[in-house]
């Protein structure tokens, strides 16, 4: 099977085009991304930030009550309930009613503060508000910390089809304090452990730390967590630069991603969405498994299975057909066929497309 497009973590297409679609990744839409990322302890940035003009913030309600004695919340602000129900266009537009009935206006800069629900519903907002206003991401979770709040993929979902509205929206600004992980419950940490997998598997530098770690991911060292975000980081912010859009290279990412979305679809949502990303880069490896260099597969499955041990996968539990229905109907494909990202070794991939 001849695959749509290869390739070597940052050395771009090294096959062919990508099937409809442009694979130049220096064009016009690269030019907007200019975010500035900052990765610290503490608050600092963090309360400078709150403490700006003409900023309106939306807040995971969790953060807001965890947190109201370290950061100011006395501005003004919408408090997001958490969890995926509440990703939705109902959502964006009662975030942008509540700018306007504080008189925001397209100079008004919307601070998003929370995890992976509250940076893509808040990120959408302001890609929304008046055709655009500017906003800073400020992710708390492990999982929007090392994908989810960089890279300005804003988003909702319809129904329970995944982030089926949205847009490409960049942050001015990603400010990460790692210090928010120490409140994050167990499966917050599992939740982004599955996205770190994802990385560390198309990633050499994010792979040497994390598999030589692996068996101490679970004992959430601050210190080594906080190498693990900055590597990630790193990873998605030169990907994402070279090809914002999502118009190649950056598919890469969705690693994991066409399996794991259908299970969360089938599934109604019941785990966390780096559970479901860890599974469906497990199925997705024995899907594909022809296509994969046989020494590195074992290693690949090693490590993703390393941090699942003991739980239950969600595939086995329904008709197979079921969730095959859920898979063609992802964002990704372009025709009848599913696309598939392939690890095929470490660094190395291809975008494939198969009947299922």
């Amino acid at each position: 099977m001849r695959p749509t497009a290869v390739y070597n973590v940052f050395g771009g297409n090294i096959f062919g085009r990508m099937k409809n679609t442009k694979t130049k990744t220096k064009s016009k839409a690269a030019n907007e991304v200019n975010t500035r990322i900052f990765v610290e302890s503490g608050f600092g940035r963090v309360i400078n930030e709150l403490k700006k003009s003409n900023v309106f913030l939306v807040v995971d309600h969790n953060v807001y009550k965890c947190y109201s004695n370290e950061l100011n919340f006395d501005i003004p602000k919408f408090v997001m309930k958490a969890g995926e129900s509440n990703k939705t266009l109902q959502t964006v537009g009662d975030i942008i009613t509540a700018m306007l009935e504080h008189k925001c206006n397209r100079k008004t800069r919307l601070i998003a503060l929370g995890g992976g629900v509250v940076g893509d519903t808040a990120g959408f907002a302001a890609a929304s508000f008046m055709r655009g206003t500017e906003w800073v991401s400020i992710p708390t979770t492990l999982l929007s910390q090392v994908d989810s709040g960089v890279g300005g993929k804003t988003g909702v979902n319809i129904g329970n089809r995944k982030n089926m509205a949205g847009a490409f929206w960049a942050p001015k600004k990603v400010i990460v304090s790692c210090d928010f992980l120490g409140t994050l419950p167990e499966r917050e940490w599992l939740s982004g452990i599955g996205e770190v997998v994802k990385t560390a598997i198309l990633d050499p530098a994010v792979w040497e730390l994390v598999y030589k770690n692996r068996l101490l991911l679970d004992r959430h060292d601050p210190r080594l967590y906080e190498r693990i975000v900055k590597a990630c980081i790193d990873f998605k912010d030169k990907i994402t630069k070279r090809d914002f859009r999502e118009g190649g290279l950056r598919m890469i990412l969705n690693l994991g991603h066409t399996v794991g979305h259908a299970l969360e679809s089938v599934d109604g949502y019941r785990l966390s969405h780096g559970e479901y990303v860890a599974w469906g880069i497990l199925h997705e490896l024995r899907i594909n498994e022809e296509l994969i260099e046989p020494s590195f597969l074992p290693q690949a499955r090693e490590l993703v299975g390393s941090v699942l041990c003991g739980r239950s996968d969600p595939y086995s539990k329904y008709d197979k057909l079921v969730v095959a229905k859920y898979m063609r109907s992802d964002k990704k494909n372009t025709g009848s066929k599913v696309t598939f990202v392939v690890p095929t070794d470490l660094g190395l991939t291809e975008v494939v497309e198969k009947n299922i």
